[in-house]
Order: structure tokens, then sequence, then C-alpha cells
């Protein structure tokens, strides 16, 4: 496969899920679209919604969650308490740090088989 259909294909793949696992998540209900330009712009206005949660979320973790260092990589980390009890790991822009952290295996569970 050529390089430049690789890259379409890649493309392709980004807004395939863009749209799928996030936006049509959210359900939003943006009407019918009569022209291009409309569909860009309510996209435009979920993908900003989208940021905009996402500096909410990370607001949230620098408030309530308390800093530290991942042991592993360095990375300054914030931990915060679930519902459940148990504590999370958290960058400051919201992403789980075991999402991110080149070391994550090392502290996985193991499964049983």
């Amino acid at each position: 496969m050529p390089q430049s259909e690789q890259l379409d294909n890649a493309a392709g793949v980004a807004i395939d899920r863009l749209w799928n696992e996030i936006i049509v998540a959210r359900k939003p209900n943006y009407g019918d679209w009569s022209y291009p330009a409309e569909a860009y712009r309510h996209l435009k206005a979920e993908f900003d919604d989208l940021l905009a949660d996402q500096a909410r979320l990370m607001n949230l973790i620098i408030l309530f969650g308390d800093p530290g260092k991942c042991k592993s990589c360095q990375a300054d980390v914030f931990w915060i308490r679930h519902r459940t009890g148990k504590l999370g790991i958290y960058n400051a822009d919201g992403i789980s740090h075991f999402a991110t952290c080149p070391f994550a295996e090392k502290y996985r569970g193991k499964k049983e088989v």
C-alpha cells in the first residue's frame, strides 16, 4: 500500500473512531444537515464541548487529587480515590497514567487462567 494511501486510511480510521466512540456515544441531536459546512460546524461544536469537558476534568484532578510522582517514569501524577475506595493514578490532563506510562505493564494485576 503506498504511503499516501496508508495516511488516508489512518485518517479515516481516526475520524471513524472519533465519530463512533466519542461523538455518537454522547448522543448528540444535530437535526438534519443541509450541506457539508453545517455538518462541520456541528462536529466542531461537539469537539469544543469535549475539550471543555477535558479542561474541567483536569481542574478537578488538580484540585482534589493528591500530587505525587510515578515511581517508574518520574512523571508528575495525581492520586484520586474512586467511589469504590480504590486509588487511581492520573496525569494532569485527566488521562489515566496507566495509558501513558512506559512501565504500566509492571503494575498491572496478573489474571489467573
